[in-house]
C-alpha cells in the first residue's frame, strides 16, 4: 500500500515539473503598436458591465454582459462627439 501511495506522489510531481511553461514573453512589443483600435473598454465596479469608448470621436456606450444572450445589451451613454469634424 505504501509502494502504491509513493508511486502516486511521485508521477503527480513529476507531471507537475513538466508542466512549466518555457515560453518567454516578446519584450517591448504591445498589441496597441501593432493594430491600432477604435474601441477601448473600461470596467466599472459591476463585473458585468463597461463602458464602450469610440477613442477616434469621445462617444461612450454602456456595456452589459450575461451569460444568457436576453442580458446582454448595448446603450448609448454620450452621443455627443467630443472631436470637431475637421479633426476626424
Amino acid at each position: 500500500m505504501k509502494r502504491i501511495i509513493l508511486y502516486i506522489i511521485f508521477t503527480l510531481v513529476t507531471f507537475s515539473s513538466f508542466a512549466q511553461s518555457d515560453k518567454k514573453p516578446i519584450e517591448n512589443l504591445s498589441v496597441q503598436t501593432i493594430i491600432s483600435f477604435p474601441y477601448k473598454l473600461f470596467p466599472t465596479q459591476n463585473m458585468w458591465t463597461f463602458i464602450k469608448l469610440d477613442t477616434r470621436n469621445g462617444k461612450m456606450w454602456q456595456v452589459q454582459f450575461s451569460m444568457k444572450s436576453e442580458g446582454r445589451f448595448e446603450t448609448f451613454l454620450s452621443l455627443d462627439p467630443l472631436v470637431s469634424k475637421d479633426k476626424e
